[in-house]
């Protein structure tokens, strides 16, 4: 009884996830750097794709075990539990394909499975797994931010950078309506000139007309890559190709059509990259100056959290808690589990009440602090 209470602690809950999480991330890794076959293979119990749909189902289970526990509104107020769910919906689409292809092989015949990946369709199941998996890793790898928020010294830096991300997010839909803008408007402005090219008769040097406005899509990677001032200088050039006349060759030159071009580029350059950019630059930087102002508070206040969701977690982290055991299913679908995971009131004292109206004092203090409190972005 001792050591069972010994494990059911918040911070061994939070412990052990943690090992078997890193145990996960190997599986992960492993399958990660292992060559991509040229032709189409079997999966076998030897291969990490193998441990990682055990661990990806165990994963599922106890997300589900904790939804029913926590009851599901409250469940997808946690922004982690989003996370968690992104990341296994985008394993279980890697799985669902490899499943697909591994059926694929069982009714090929010999000659189908030995044809190289490059003749293989865009669409072809492993693909799409590969791609789906690529997905998961980086999500999966991105989720040991949350145990850093633990320690003191990358806690507050974690702290930090989440409010520095909701300031980002914000700003994002300037970006997006920005960048939708001027990409629909140059969308197609130089398609007529796409794959002209000018020779030079005297020195026969040859000039090729960039393809940035000449598709939505080539015009969207160009104002993308643009922000961050890795477009060329020459994007906006109109190339006309030699014209043949009876008089010989001349060299043709829309003048007006790439002043707009230019124009409108340099504008979208000096929206993107000097009004939005540093507004974004100074708001996160107010954001990490709120935070580092109270990094005490904000960090005990965020272990706290994370407690508190270890409180709904099983004894036993995934994959472990699908070993059978007393508790394994005992009381998933009964009304008790939905709230064991909150304590039980003492002394006609309404526990939920209580710790609800604490954080409201709190929020409602640290809002009424930072509207007092002046923000300095420099020291004279």
């Amino acid at each position: 009884a001792d050591a069972t209470h010994h494990f059911a602690l918040p911070v061994n809950k939070m412990i052990a996830s943690m090992g078997c999480y890193l145990i996960f991330l190997y599986f992960v890794f492993h399958a990660n750097i292992k060559t991509r076959p040229k032709v189409r293979t079997a999966i076998t119990p030897k291969d990490p794709e193998f441990y990682i749909g055990v661990f990806v189902f165990a994963y599922s289970f106890n997300m589900i075990r904790q939804a029913i526990a926590m009851h599901p509104m409250r469940f997808i107020r946690n922004g982690w539990n989003l996370y968690d769910l992104s990341t296994l919906i985008a394993f279980w689409l890697a799985i669902a394909f490899w499943i697909s292809s591994q059926i694929r092989y069982l009714i090929m015949d010999c000659s189908m499975r030995a044809v190289e990946r490059k003749y293989w369709n865009g669409i072809d199941p492993i693909l799409m797994a590969d791609g789906f998996f690529v997905l998961g890793s980086v999500l999966a790898y991105l989720k040991l931010l949350y145990y850093f928020q633990v320690d003191w010294n990358f806690g507050p830096m974690k702290i930090a950078m989440d409010s520095m991300m909701k300031e980002f997010v914000k700003y994002s839909v300037f970006w997006m309506l920005i960048l939708l803008s001027f990409t629909v408007a140059l969308g197609k402005f130089y398609a007529y000139y796409n794959g002209m090219k000018y020779v030079d008769p005297d020195t026969g040097n040859t000039l090729k007309q960039e393809d940035a406005f000449v598709s939505f899509k080539s015009t969207f990677k160009t104002l993308f890559w643009g922000i961050f001032g890795l477009s060329s200088y020459s994007t906006a050039d109109v190339v006309i190709e030699n014209i043949k006349t009876n008089n010989g060759t001349f060299l043709n030159q829309h003048n007006f059509t790439e002043f707009i071009g230019y124009f409108a580029f340099g504008s979208y350059t000096i929206m993107m990259g000097i009004i939005v950019m540093n507004m974004v630059i100074a708001t996160m930087g107010g954001a990490f100056i709120r935070v580092m102002a109270d990094v005490d508070t904000e960090w005990k206040f965020s272990n706290a959290q994370i407690y508190t969701y270890y409180m709904c977690h099983s004894v036993l982290p995934p994959p472990l808690n699908l070993l059978p055991h007393s508790y394994m299913f005992s009381g998933l679908f009964t009304k008790r589990t939905r709230h064991k995971c909150e304590p039980p009131p003492k002394e006609g004292i309404d526990f939920c009440s209580l710790v609800r109206k604490l954080i409201l004092r709190y929020y409602r203090t640290k809002a009424e602090e930072r509207q007092k409190r002046p923000i300095c972005f420099y020291s004279r």
